[in-house]
């Protein structure tokens, strides 16, 4: 009976192929829990960075807009209030009757005497002649062509803060620091003891007592965090800006909803290239003063507010990564085990279709699916096995008989 011929044997392999997937069932599986991971991973930053934003967005823009809308609210309640001034200068007797200019000059005084924020009171007549005034007119100038005097014949008038260089040192005392002193104009009409028009009391508001409203908007923890406030005029103008939000000049007014909404939250792009989460609030004006048109922002710079987001993303990255190498390093293993085993029942066979009648595939005792294949084949190989020859060996040939004679 020949032989069966040894198989031919496998090529080497080069050092590295038990790194390449497609012929290492150990790196295979390694890349698959690496691949995995690293799935799992991106998914989770994802996910848990997009909810942490979307949730810093909604606490930013409430602070934002609460903070926008106390300095609005602070804004009109100290207009209206000195409003409310004027209005009852106008109904005193001495201001709407005939009286000596002493008389409404010293009436004039006292109303401004409590009022540190005011920086003059004039009384004009009705053909806009300075009657009385603290400062800034002299009695008989006319005024007649002044916006608050056109403005306030019939209605309360305010003016956006201007420039007035001319202010008394009470009203710029502290202005000076920032440049020309600025005030608002401020005026009401003045009514006879029969009703009609009679003239119209103007007053000056200083703009510098808005750093004591910024300063009550925002205290120091909110400027730590780059939040800043611009108010803007109606018209865009900046009117104010508390420089503390990362620019050298404040952005533009940008483009609000429907006028109908009085306040909102938006993302902001500003023209130098920032992004800002900010907040809007429009001003109402308090009790019977209607507003001045002002529109208030606050913002604070994306970047700052979003930190804690970019950062849950690189803790979620790095336990991200340390977990896919944990995992990759366990399938190593695991995916090694196997292999070894897989490979030693192939040595068995390749012995066992050499002819070597002795090798045995290597016995497994467990029940996992490598053990039941291992002892399947095992059953299939001895059952395929020939069976030994038990028949006596054949005798030897009878040796020829001797001729001849040999001394």
């Amino acid at each position: 009976m020949n032989p069966t011929p040894a198989p031919p044997s496998a090529a080497p392999r080069p050092g590295w192929w038990i790194l390449d997937p497609r012929v290492s069932l150990r790196a295979r599986a390694a890349l698959f829990a690496a691949t995995a991971g690293a799935a799992l991973t991106a998914l989770g930053t994802t996910l848990a960075s997009r909810a942490l934003e979307r949730e810093l967005t909604a606490r930013t823009g409430a602070l934002l807009e609460a903070t926008a809308q106390q300095l609005g609210d602070r804004l009109d309640q100290t207009v209206a209030e000195h409003f409310r001034v004027l209005r009852t200068g106008a109904a005193l007797r001495v201001v709407r009757a005939p009286a000596s200019p002493a008389e409404q000059r010293q009436a004039l005084l006292d109303l401004l005497d409590p009022q540190p924020e005011l920086a003059w009171l004039a009384l004009a007549d009705a053909q806009g002649r300075i009657r009385a005034a603290t400062a800034l007119f002299p009695e008989g100038a006319d005024v007649a062509l002044q916006p608050w005097f056109r403005g306030a014949r019939e209605q309360a008038f305010a003016s956006d803060p201007r420039e007035t260089p001319n202010l008394p040192p009470r009203a710029n005392r502290e202005e000076a620091l920032d440049g020309p002193p600025r005030a608002l104009d401020l005026a009401v009409p003045v009514a006879d003891a029969d009703g009609n028009p009679a003239g119209v009391l103007a007053a000056g508001l200083r703009w510098d007592w808005t750093r004591d409203a910024l300063r009550a908007a925002l205290p120091e923890p909110l400027r730590r965090e780059r939040i800043g406030v611009t108010v803007y005029a109606e018209a865009g103008a900046v009117l104010l800006d508390a420089e503390v939000s990362g620019w050298s000049q404040p952005p533009e007014l940008p483009a609000l909803p429907d006028g109908r909404r009085w306040r909102g939250q938006f993302k902001e792009e500003a023209a130098h290239g920032a992004g800002y989460l900010s907040a809007f609030v429009r001003s109402r004006g308090f009790r019977d003063h209607r507003g001045l048109g002002w529109v208030i922002v606050a913002r604070q710079p994306a970047a700052e507010a979003l930190a804690p987001a970019r950062a849950l993303e690189r803790q979620v990255v790095a336990a991200g990564i340390a977990l896919t190498l944990l995992a990759a390093g366990a399938a190593w293993l695991a995916a090694g085990r196997i292999s070894r085993r897989l490979r030693s029942v192939g040595a068995a066979a390749d012995r066992i279709r050499g002819g070597d009648v002795l090798a045995t595939l290597p016995g497994t005792g467990g029940d996992e699916e490598v053990d039941r294949m291992c002892q399947a084949v095992g059953r299939l190989v001895e059952q395929l096995r020939p069976p030994p020859d038990l028949s006596p060996p054949a005798a030897p040939p009878p040796r020829p008989p001797r001729t001849g004679f040999h001394v």
